[in-house]
C-alpha cells in the first residue's frame, strides 16, 4: 500500500485508506447485529441471511475492483 500513492501524498493515502477500512468494518459489524437475533429457544437466528448477504457484498466488490483503471500520470496535481 505505501507504493501506490507518490511520497508527497502517502500520509494522507493512507489515513483516508484506514478510516475507510474502519468505517467499513464498523459498518459491517453493524449490518451483522442488526440482522442475528436469537429465537425463543436461545438459538441464533438469521445466520445464513448473514452469510450470504456477506458473500454477495464480497463478489460485487471483486466485479467492481475490475472496473478500476490506473490514474493518468499527472492527473492528481490537476495537469
Amino acid at each position: 500500500m505505501t507504493t501506490v500513492p507518490e511520497p508527497a501524498r502517502r500520509g494522507a493515502f493512507l489515513s483516508v485508506n484506514s478510516r475507510s477500512s474502519s468505517w467499513g468494518l464498523g459498518l459491517g459489524a453493524w449490518v451483522g447485529g442488526m440482522i442475528l437475533t436469537t429465537d425463543a429457544a436461545g438459538h441464533i437466528a438469521n445466520y445464513g441471511t448473514s452469510g450470504w448477504l456477506a458473500a454477495g457484498l464480497s463478489i460485487a466488490a471483486m466485479l467492481w475492483v475490475r472496473t478500476l483503471r490506473p490514474a493518468q500520470s499527472g492527473a492528481l496535481q490537476g495537469s
